[in-house]
C-alpha cells in the first residue's frame, strides 16, 4: 500500500509540478481582459433578458390563478420577487464590470501613448545626434556672408558707369524749357476775349465826375441796389486785398483787372507796396500790390519787408491774399518760394489766401481741374494749404466785368467760413523771422521776373497788355532787361 500510495502521491506530485511548469508567466494582456469582460457583460445581458421575461411569466400566472386558486398565485409572486432581486444584483455586476473595462481600455490607451511618446524621442534623439550646434551656427555664418558677398555683386552691377547728372539741375532747366514755350505761345496765340478798343483811364475818374454819375441815378434805382445788397447774408461794405506772387506782369495785370483801370505798372516789378481803391458792385474794394519776390535768386531782405508792409496798408487787416500763379510748369523750387514767402505772414495767413492763377488761356482745350492734377503733388500741396480755394481770372478782360463780381463774392465766402479778416496781431506769434540774404549786394540789382540764365547772360522778361483797335486779340508786349550773372 505504501508503495502504491507513494506511486500515487508521485504521480499527483509530478503532474502538479507540470501544471506549475507550464502555467503563463505573469497576468493576462489587457487585450484579452477587455475580451473577457466583454464576454461576461454579454452573458449577463442575455441573463437579464431571460429573467425579464421570466418576470413577465410569473406576473401572468399570478393573474390567472388570482381568484381560482390563491395558492398558486402567491407562489408565482414570490418567484418573480426572487427573479427581481436576481435582476437586480445583475444590474450591480453589469455596473461594476463596465467600470472595470472601461479602466482597463483607458489604461491600455494611456500605455500605448506613452509607448508611441517614447518611441518618437528615441527618434528625435537618434536624429539629433547627428547634429552638432557648433557645425549649425558656422552654416548660418557662411550663409550670412555669403548673402552679403552676393549684395555686393548687384550693387557694383546696377551701378551706372558714366557721367552723372543733378537731377534738380535737369528739373529747373526743363522748367525755363516748359517756361520759353508758354511764352511763345502767349506771344503768338489769338482768338481770346475781346478788349475794349478805347484807352484805358489812367487814373481814378475825379470826385465831380462820381458825384455826377451818382446824381443821375434815380432814387428808384438806388433803392433798388441797396435791397439787392441787402440780401446778401455775406455782403461786405468793404473788401480789402493783398496781392502776392513772383515778379511776374500777371501779379500787376491781376491788380489792374480788380481795379478796372491801369494804375500798377507792368514796365517793370514794383519795389514798393502801391495801394488802389474801387467800386464793385456796391462794395468798396481795396487793392493793394506787393514787391514780387524772385523765382531763381534769393529774395532781399528789404523785400522782404515791403511785402510784410502790405498787409498793415489794408487797416485793420486784408480780408483776402490773392496769391498769383501763372498757368506752367510748377515745379518743387516755385513751391518752395511760396511757401518761403508766404510764410512770412505766419501759418494763420492760409486760412485768408485764395490761389488766382492767369494765363489760363493758353490751356486752350484743357480744363484747370485737369491742369491742377497733371501738375503733381507741388502744386496739390499749395492748395490744400488754402483749403483748395482757388479762382481764375482772365486779365485780357477790363472795365465791368462779372468775374470781378465772382471773386469778390468768393472772398465774401471765405471771410464767413474763417470769421472775419486777417490779424496781424494773432499772426505775430506763428510769424517766422526773416532769412538772412546769403548776398547783400542784390538788393540794389534790377532782377527780372522769373530770370532765366542763358550763356552767361540773365533774361529778364516783363509782360504788357496793350489794347489794340482789334476787338479779337490781345497783344503782349516783352520788355527785356539782359543781365550779366555773377
Amino acid at each position: 500500500m505504501s508503495k502504491i500510495s507513494k506511486l500515487f502521491k508521485g504521480s499527483s506530485s509530478s503532474s502538479s509540478s507540470k501544471t506549475k511548469h507550464h502555467r503563463p508567466r505573469g497576468g493576462p494582456s489587457p487585450q484579452e481582459a477587455i475580451h473577457k469582460l466583454r464576454e461576461t457583460e454579454e452573458m449577463l445581458t442575455k441573463k437579464q433578458d431571460y429573467l425579464e421575461k421570466r418576470i413577465e411569466q410569473e406576473i401572468m400566472i399570478a393573474k390567472k390563478h388570482g381568484t381560482k386558486n390563491k395558492r398558486a398565485a402567491l407562489q408565482a409572486l414570490k418567484r418573480k420577487k426572487r427573479l427581481e432581486q436576481q435582476l437586480t444584483q445583475i444590474d450591480g455586476t453589469l455596473s461594476t464590470i463596465e467600470f472595470q473595462r472601461e479602466a482597463l481600455e483607458n489604461s491600455h490607451t494611456n500605455t500605448e501613448v506613452l509607448n508611441n511618446m517614447g518611441y518618437a524621442a528615441q527618434a528625435m534623439k537618434k536624429v539629433h545626434d547627428n547634429m552638432d550646434l557648433g557645425k549649425i551656427d558656422d552654416l548660418m555664418h557662411d550663409i550670412t556672408e555669403q548673402q552679403d558677398v552676393a549684395q555686393e555683386i548687384s550693387d557694383a552691377i546696377s551701378r551706372p558707369f558714366g557721367e552723372t547728372f543733378d537731377e534738380d539741375e535737369l528739373l529747373a532747366e526743363l522748367a525755363e524749357l516748359e517756361q520759353e514755350d508758354m511764352e511763345d505761345s502767349m506771344m503768338s496765340m489769338g482768338g481770346l476775349p475781346s478788349v475794349p478798343s478805347s484807352k484805358l483811364p489812367s487814373a481814378r475818374p475825379s470826385q465831380r465826375a462820381m458825384t455826377t454819375a451818382r446824381d443821375a441815378t434815380g432814387p428808384e434805382e438806388e433803392a433798388g441796389k441797396k435791397a439787392a445788397a441787402a440780401q446778401s447774408a455775406n455782403h461786405l461794405p468793404e473788401v480789402r486785398l493783398v496781392v502776392l506772387g513772383w515778379r511776374w506782369p500777371g501779379k500787376s495785370l491781376t491788380g489792374n483787372t480788380i481795379i478796372g483801370r491801369e494804375e500798377f505798372r507792368l514796365e517793370r516789378a514794383a519795389e514798393f507796396c502801391v495801394k488802389r481803391q474801387t467800386e464793385v458792385q456796391g462794395r468798396q474794394v481795396v487793392v493793394v500790390d506787393t514787391p514780387g519776390w524772385f523765382s531763381a535768386q534769393d529774395t532781399p531782405p528789404s523785400y522782404k519787408q515791403e511785402l510784410l508792409r502790405g498787409a498793415s496798408l489794408s487797416t485793420p487787416g486784408p480780408h483776402a491774399f490773392l496769391l498769383v500763379i501763372p498757368v506752367g510748369m510748377f515745379t518743387e523750387v516755385d513751391r518752395a518760394r511760396i511757401e518761403e514767402h508766404v510764410s512770412l505772414f505766419g501759418e494763420y495767413v492760409w486760412k485768408h489766401t485764395i490761389v488766382v492763377f492767369t494765363w489760363a488761356e493758353v490751356l486752350r482745350t484743357i480744363s484747370i481741374e485737369r491742369y491742377i492734377r497733371r501738375e503733381g503733388k507741388e502744386l496739390q500741396w499749395v492748395l490744400e494749404k488754402c483749403k483748395r480755394r482757388y479762382f481764375v481770372i482772365n486779365n485780357c478782360i477790363f472795365e465791368e466785368h462779372p468775374q470781378v463780381g465772382r471773386l469778390m463774392e468768393k472772398v465774401e465766402k471765405m471771410v464767413a467760413e474763417e470769421g472775419g479778416h486777417y490779424n496781424q496781431e494773432e499772426a505775430k506769434q506763428e510769424k517766422k523771422p526773416l532769412e538772412e540774404n546769403q548776398n547783400p549786394a542784390r538788393d540794389m540789382r534790377e532782377l527780372g521776373a522769373r530770370p532765366k540764365q542763358n550763356s552767361g547772360l540773365g533774361l529778364s522778361k516783363a509782360m504788357e497788355v496793350e489794347p489794340l483797335s482789334s476787338p479779337n486779340k490781345c497783344i503782349f508786349r516783352p520788355t527785356v532787361t539782359l543781365e550779366p550773372v555773377l
